[in-house]
């Protein structure tokens, strides 16, 4: 409990200047008194001076000018008329200069008023005399009769020395006694300094004494209470003041405890740490270490105290770690190294040491942490590693990873098979300089391009070799992550035997387009001709064989078309004649061209249509339309409807891009269905679904041109179907 009040410690070091400060100024105050007084004193004393000197000067000067008017007024001669006008012009000089210094001083107002009425009066008088005496007519004027001067001129000159000599008179009183007055103030400013030296001593000393009393004595204890803090020590009591002293010595006492507390908290730390950590002495012997050794190793921590490391070092790992504490000391750095430790029961574990070493205690203090666990697991990703890494270097495909900037890091051996050349001629080329776009010697694909073909599946490029022959090539493109860093690895497969027998595939389809629709249309031709009777009348079993080989020869016809239609949609020479059509009018075109499809197999044809106006290629559309239609017709049986609907369709995508807009138009039927196995090859060429007498005859063309159409406006084609309950065929083209 704090019973003893005091004055805060800035109250006192205030006091401790304050007190000084004040007598200080008020000494110097004193003394500046004084010393304006000294000042103002010896101001009066010169212009008291400067007045006498006016005065005795205006009376030599009135003198000078009587004696000079006398014996100009005898003689004539110039050189006291000049003397006359020269003392004259001189006692107006020193009456101005005299005026002057009265007029400041307000003490002086009666002889400032004295010497003002002679300036007005007696100097004009004098003017006139001297006029006069100068002038040629001197009958008028008498300056001395007999011995005696005018009169008028006596009298004037009379009043003029009386008042002169008064104001002498004062002066000289005045100035005799400013001496006394001047060594009083100049004694009294020496006394002054001598008293404020003597208080200011006084004063200081006594504030020492207090400052030593009441800080000095405390803030020892506070130095004491240090001491016995570094040294484990209990602390003095807490100080019983109220001031900055107190509180920081009762704030060292708090910061005591929350140490005290805070290595209670370290040690519970130690003692539950997981990982084993130790005291080791210059001797490399254990000094101290914490439950963790007894957990690990199985040694009670007291067994282990005072032995030497080596008792739970592996004997391949004792040179090595002895070496390294013997350099961590010499070089007083913390170092961080690996070793094997052998646990009471002689197994064996793998350790990280990190160590600090303090110069001031010779000691070691370390943290051993076990990685066994981790170093097996690196065993096994460096054994992965190398499996993968064999598995790449035996592809039968190319394998190339290059960095963000394009440079080639890594090569398979097969890469550089392919390439025609070295691995090490390969290594951080850019990856586009060994890519065209074409075998003729095309550009070089742009590196941000060939990134953005990492969403693609597979696209084709052509390798150049070392010799300079550019192979045809299908890649894929990976963008993975190496820690912080971005790589992407592209695989290439030489597909020059695929690039062979599609070319034989296409001289294929020339030679089938050339050679077989050619005759087939001759062939039709003559039977037309035979049907209108140019070659005369046929029975009715010629008209039957005429008939059939008109089928025949239109289904030949028709085979040959898909077959050229396929070609050049995969090929990418068709091009579209795209223009804004009516939706309505296009499908109504479309269930004509089925009509009679539809009537012969017992089928109507339904239609939901809401018209819009979108642009793509009528006759390719139509061709699309008329394939689903007659398929629908084909698997449906009769007396059952085929259902056409178009409508809109917006397709919700991420909230970041805009919805996409559809028209979407559907072909429904109600034959036996797909399978859902089925509906992902039922778009590809020379594909049927179904077995049996649900398999209709066809090409396997339709659906494959017809989704090779669809892509080309950007478009998406579809089947919805359950076995039994017919199917949906559906086309999506972009509004």
């Amino acid at each position: 409990m704090i019973v003893s009040r005091s004055k805060s410690i800035a109250t006192k070091a205030l006091l401790m200047v304050v007190l000084p400060l004040t007598m200080q100024v008020c000494l110097m105050a004193y003394v500046g008194y004084l010393l304006f007084k000294v000042d103002q004193d010896s101001k009066q004393s010169r212009v008291s001076r400067e007045i006498i000197y006016l005065v005795d000067s205006s009376e030599v000067q009135v003198y000078q000018l009587v004696y000079n008017a006398i014996n100009y007024d005898s003689t004539g001669k110039k050189r006291f008329r000049e003397g006359l006008e020269n003392h004259l012009d001189q006692l107006e000089s020193d009456l101005s200069r005299l005026l002057r210094l009265l007029e400041r001083d307000p003490e002086r107002s009666r002889q400032h008023e004295q010497i003002k009425t002679i300036y007005d009066q007696v100097l004009p008088a004098l003017r006139v005399m001297l006029d006069k005496v100068t002038s040629n007519k001197k009958s008028d004027y008498k300056l001395v009769d007999g011995f005696l001067l005018n009169y008028e001129l006596q009298k004037i000159l009379d009043d003029f020395v009386n008042t002169i000599d008064d104001i002498g008179k004062f002066e000289n009183q005045k100035l005799g006694q400013d001496p006394f007055t001047f060594e009083e103030s100049r004694n009294s400013v020496y006394l002054g300094l001598l008293l404020s030296v003597i208080a200011n001593v006084v004063l200081a000393f006594f504030l020492v004494l207090g400052f030593n009393a009441t800080i000095t004595r405390r803030l020892r204890m506070m130095l004491d209470n240090s001491i016995r803090l570094a040294g484990g020590l209990e602390l003095l009591p807490p100080q019983r003041y109220e001031d900055e002293i107190g509180e920081l010595d009762r704030g060292f006492h708090r910061m005591a405890e929350v140490l005290d507390e805070s290595n209670r908290r370290e040690r519970a730390i130690v003692d539950n740490a997981t990982d084993m950590i130790c005291t080791i002495n210059a001797d490399f012997s254990f000094f101290q270490m914490n439950p963790a050794f007894a957990r690990i190793l199985g040694y009670d921590p007291e067994f282990l105290k005072g032995r030497k490391i080596v008792t739970v070092i592996a004997e391949e790992s004792r040179g090595e770690v002895l070496g390294r504490l013997d350099g961590i000391s010499s070089n007083s750095t913390d170092e961080q190294f690996e070793s094997l430790l052998v646990k009471k029961d002689g197994s064996r574990i793998i350790v990280s040491w990190n160590v600090h070493y303090s110069p001031s205690d010779d000691s070691f203090y370390c943290v051993l942490h076990d990685i066994t666990a981790r170093k097996v697991q690196e065993d096994l990703t460096k054994a992965n590693e190398e499996r993968i890494r064999m598995l790449i270097e035996n592809m039968p495909v190319g394998v190339l990873s290059f960095d963000e900037d394009g440079s080639i890091e890594s090569v398979n051996p097969r890469a550089a098979e392919l390439f025609g050349l070295t691995a090490g001629e390969l290594l951080l080329k850019p990856v586009t300089s060994i890519l065209r776009e074409s075998a003729q010697g095309g550009e070089q694909p742009a590196l941000v391009d060939l990134i953005a073909r990492q969403s693609v599946e597979a696209f084709e490029l052509f390798a150049l070799t070392g010799s300079g022959v550019a192979i045809p090539v299908e890649s894929s493109l990976t963008r993975f992550a190496v820690g912080p860093l971005i790589r992407y690895l592209i695989t290439v497969v030489d597909i020059s035997d695929r690039k062979e027998a599609e070319q034989m595939k296409r001289d294929f389809v020339a030679m089938v387009s050339h050679d077989l629709r050619t005759p087939l249309t001759s062939v039709r031709g003559y039977l037309e001709m035979l049907e209108q009777g140019m070659y005369g009348d046929l029975n009715d079993v010629g008209q039957s064989r005429r008939e059939l080989a008109c089928r025949n020869v239109d289904r030949l016809l028709l085979l040959v078309r898909d077959l050229l239609d396929i070609e050049k949609l995969e090929s990418g020479v068709l091009e579209l004649d795209s223009k804004e059509e009516s939706l309505a009018e296009v499908v109504g075109k479309a269930i004509d061209s089925v009509a009679q499809f539809a009537e012969d197999s017992g089928v109507s044809i339904l239609t939901e249509i809401e018209d819009m106006t979108i642009s793509l290629d009528r006759e390719r559309i139509l061709q699309v339309l008329v394939n689903l239609l007659s398929n629908a017709i084909k698997f449906s049986d009769a007396g059952s409807p085929v259902i056409v609907k178009t409508e809109k369709v917006v397709e919700e995508v991420q909230a970041s891009a805009v919805p996409t807009k559809w028209m979407e138009l559907s072909v429904s039927d109600k034959g036996p269905g797909i399978r859902e196995e089925e509906r992902e090859v039922v778009f590809e060429r020379f594909k049927q679904v179904g077995s049996g007498a649900q398999k209709k005859k066809g090409s396997g063309l339709g659906l494959a041109i017809a989704k090779k159409i669809v892509e080309q406006h950007r478009g998406q084609i579809g089947v919805d179907s359950e076995p039994g309950k017919g199917s949906t065929f559906w086309i999506r083209l972009p509004l």
